[in-house]
């Protein structure tokens, strides 16, 4: 009889931890699975990783997690896809350069049919999503955003009797640079890039604003049309009034010059702001620095997207577990803490909006960064897969049209590349 009993009892406590195992399973029904992980060097990524092993915990999923420079990012990307991929399941990748290429090589999985309703994408900014897309299908879901802005000294606009908010168009920022240097002796009006390869990403929106483009309709290089040619003149126009050394300088240098009260306004990216107003290197109180949307030129108001997307590996052998994470990373409740906690700039509208995160910044910048993603119309490089030898090759161009070469001939040379490397790409398509 106690054998009897004793053999029940077992069998009982077998049948409860099957049960509890069951329910464990039912709940985490990724559990034991193991995600290899690319992260690149941002708040947001900090943001991720400090929050793991909440995600872990939930679903039981383990994710080996790595955040590399871009560089180290890229480069391990491509040994992974070179192998097939297999080795790796979600990948954070520059959306405005390489998304037609890892689409046309086949790196990564569609998205579309893991987006359900609750993930709310249509929150997502726009512009970020077409950043993100090809002929129509969704590779990446948008990690962070970046728009080109103007920034600007409120302190020196006011002693230059110039009111920010009748700068409308480009003439009317020339006009000002140009009021500012009358006024303000010892001053520039612009800081800008003008090495060349580095300025391409700022000079498409003049370029766009004046009715060009990379890229026309038909799908051929554009950057000798007359309309892309004005946008170049108008850059060069206002290097001008731009800081001493300007044809060597990048981002960051323009950034110092801002810091340092040497120009009263500056064009680059929003999300360089915390650069300009960091107590331990600028000049510049966060109370001074005010931004505005990029002006106008004939056409229209333009500027760039320049965001980072997170992607599933088409070789993952864990692809709906994959999507679970880059669900959970780019939740809307995610963004929002990842804004409060790391002041990542979101991709999401509605993190944009809320009254805490605008808190967090100062003045007039987020309701900038919503006014700029109406506004945006492309991405800051060439949508194509030989992205990055279009820009050298336009850089080039930009280098000789600065130090006062003919647009129009050095835009020809430009074009010319372009249109080989878009017919290569075409070729490569297609066999």
């Amino acid at each position: 009889m106690k054998k009897l009993l004793a053999t029940l009892l077992a069998v009982a406590m077998l049948l409860s931890v099957a049960a509890v195992a069951g329910a464990e399973s039912a709940d985490k029904p990724f559990a034991g699975v193991t995600l290899s992980v690319l992260g690149n060097s941002s708040n947001a990524s900090t943001f991720m990783q400090n929050h793991l092993a909440e995600f872990e915990a939930e679903t039981g999923i383990h994710v080996n997690y790595e955040q590399l420079t871009n560089d180290q990012l890229n480069t391990k990307i491509l040994v992974s896809m070179a192998a097939g991929g297999a080795d790796l399941d979600v990948y954070m990748f520059m959306a405005y350069q390489n998304t037609k290429m890892y689409v046309q090589n086949g790196w990564l999985e569609p998205l579309d049919e893991y987006i359900t309703d609750d993930f709310e994408i249509g929150d997502f900014m726009e512009g970020c999503i077409d950043m993100s897309s090809v002929d129509g299908k969704l590779y990446g879901i948008p990690h962070g955003s970046e728009y080109s802005i103007v920034f600007y000294n409120k302190t020196m606009l006011k002693e230059a009797e110039i009111d920010p908010e009748s700068i409308k168009t480009y003439e009317d920022l020339l006009e000002a640079c140009k009021t500012i240097e009358e006024k303000l002796p010892g001053t520039h009006g612009v800081a800008l890039r003008g090495q060349g390869n580095g300025s391409v990403t700022i000079v498409i929106n003049p370029a766009r604003a004046y009715g060009g483009d990379y890229i026309d309709a038909e799908g051929k290089a554009a950057v000798n049309s007359p309309e892309f040619i004005k946008g170049v003149e108008m850059y060069r126009d206002l290097l001008q009034y731009a800081q001493e050394g300007a044809s060597t300088m990048s981002w960051s240098d323009t950034c110092n010059v801002f810091a340092q009260r040497q120009t009263a306004f500056r064009i680059d990216s929003d999300s360089q702001y915390h650069y300009l107003i960091d107590p331990t290197s600028s000049m510049v109180s966060e109370e001074e620095i005010g931004f505005l949307p990029l002006p106008a030129g004939d056409v229209c108001a333009s500027t760039t997207i320049g965001n980072w997307s997170v992607g599933m590996s088409y070789g993952s052998k864990n692809k709906e577990a994959a999507w679970e994470f880059i669900r959970w990373m780019n939740s809307k409740e995610a963004c929002l803490k990842a804004a409060l906690e790391e002041t990542a700039t979101p991709a999401r509208k509605s993190v944009l909006e809320n009254p805490e995160v605008q808190a967090l910044y100062p003045a007039g910048y987020t309701d900038t960064a919503i006014d700029s993603g109406k506004i945006a119309s492309g991405g800051a490089l060439p949508n194509m897969v030989y992205s990055s030898e279009a820009r050298t090759a336009l850089g080039e161009a930009l280098d000789e049209i600065f130090a006062g070469g003919d647009a129009k001939t050095y835009l020809d040379q430009a074009n010319a590349i372009m249109q080989e490397l878009l017919d290569q790409e075409a070729e490569e398509a297609a066999n």
